[in-house]
């Protein structure tokens, strides 16, 4: 999924890669959480296959979440300036 601004900037994204379903598996519920500002001109979504194999979809819903929701966005995602609680600590 994803949303882009009215200049094609892509102002919000998720494709799911590093928690994609992979082999056969049993109906599980995924998300895909994405802010959508002002500013936002389409949404796109979709689903794709990798290889052979099919894919079912049932129930599929885009709905407002409250803010508590965690966002799945990739575009702002980074990793932290270097290492992090080294210790192991509780704090």
């Amino acid at each position: 999924m994803r949303v882009v601004g009215a200049s094609d900037q892509v102002l919000q994204f998720d494709n799911m890669s590093g928690r994609a379903t992979k082999g056969t598996t049993e109906w599980e519920h995924y998300s895909v959480v994405l802010d959508v500002p002002p500013e936002s001109a389409s949404m796109n979504y979709g689903v794709f296959v990798n290889g052979g194999g099919q894919m079912w979809v049932s129930g599929l819903k885009i709905e407002p979440v409250s803010n508590e929701v965690v966002n799945t966005n990739k575009t702002q995602q980074s990793l932290p300036a270097g290492p992090r609680n080294i210790e192991f600590s509780t704090e």
